[in-house]
């Protein structure tokens, strides 16, 4: 199973200076993404493509967890 990790700095204003601080303290948690979809406009380095593809919205996930006892 593939392993989904969500890191959410909810403040409203994009081009927050709390997004990089907040990754770095959940850096041990979350580990090395392969994949990595960041939504909010702008980019944080030139060396990787960065894309936006909508600003506005409503997410939703559908999750089913079980857990073995």
């Amino acid at each position: 199973m593939p392993r989904v990790c969500l890191v959410l700095e909810t403040e409203e204003e994009s081009g927050s200076d709390n997004l990089i601080p907040l990754l770095e303290q959940a850096k041990e948690v979350t580990g090395v993404p392969d994949f990595l979809f960041c939504m909010d406009s702008g980019c944080i380095d030139y060396d990787q493509l960065w894309m936006t593809s909508s600003l506005r919205g409503l997410a939703a996930v559908d999750c089913k967890i079980e857990v073995g006892a």
